[in-house]
């Protein structure tokens, strides 16, 4: 074999690799100025490799049909199989991307990268975060939305977790109720977030 063959059988081999991992669907991103535009997003055929790209950036096919890879530092939002992503910058760190779990009177993303979510009510500036699963070292915290950081650290315990979702959730009685009378708990956060959006006005 010559090497003009093995490289041009190298390079074939790795294009459609390539394209077989590779599927395009429609969504749409949010513009650093908020201007929602339609768009063709690239999808990973293997699921996990997928959903850990979603957090860190996407590509898209612009109108040229050429590839444009975004981070969240260039763009506000995107939405891919129906699932919304918005960027944030928490403390010093880099940005990242964090899913939608839920969108109304209150809204909860979740952070993959800390296995954290992100929660405020729709009136608030800032978002509070706090841990995916019960942690009694690690505190809730919170900070301001505009310049995508947190402060402000709570402990976090069951008790604790009772002690600050009542009052939290006073304008919704069902799930302040529920809370109180242990229903919810620190591992039921989707839920809890999902019913009041459902169920509270």
């Amino acid at each position: 074999m010559n090497v003009k063959f093995i490289l041009f059988f190298l390079l074939f081999v790795l294009f459609s690799n390539h394209a077989d991992c590779q599927l395009k669907v429609e969504g749409f991103i949010v513009n650093n100025e908020k201007d929602t535009l339609k768009a063709t997003i690239w999808k990973n055929k293997k699921k996990r490799l997928d959903k850990k790209r979603n957090y860190s950036r996407i590509t898209i096919i612009d109108s040229t049909g050429k590839e444009v890879v975004l981070s969240p530092d260039q763009i506000f939002a995107y939405s891919k199989d129906s699932s919304y992503y918005r960027s944030i910058r928490p403390n010093n760190r880099s940005s990242f991307f964090v899913k939608n779990i839920t969108y109304g009177k209150v809204e909860l993303y979740y952070f993959l990268t800390l296995e954290k979510y992100l929660f405020k009510k729709k009136s608030e500036k800032e978002f509070y975060i706090i841990d995916v699963e019960l942690d009694e070292d690690t505190p809730f915290m919170f900070g301001s939305n505009e310049d995508r950081s947190y402060l402000i650290p709570l402990k976090s315990s069951e008790k604790e977790f009772r002690e600050f979702f009542i009052p939290y959730f006073n304008s919704c009685p069902l799930i302040s109720n529920k809370i109180s009378s242990q229903l919810y708990k620190y591992n039921d956060i989707e839920v809890m977030f999902k019913h009041c959006n459902e169920h509270c006005n």
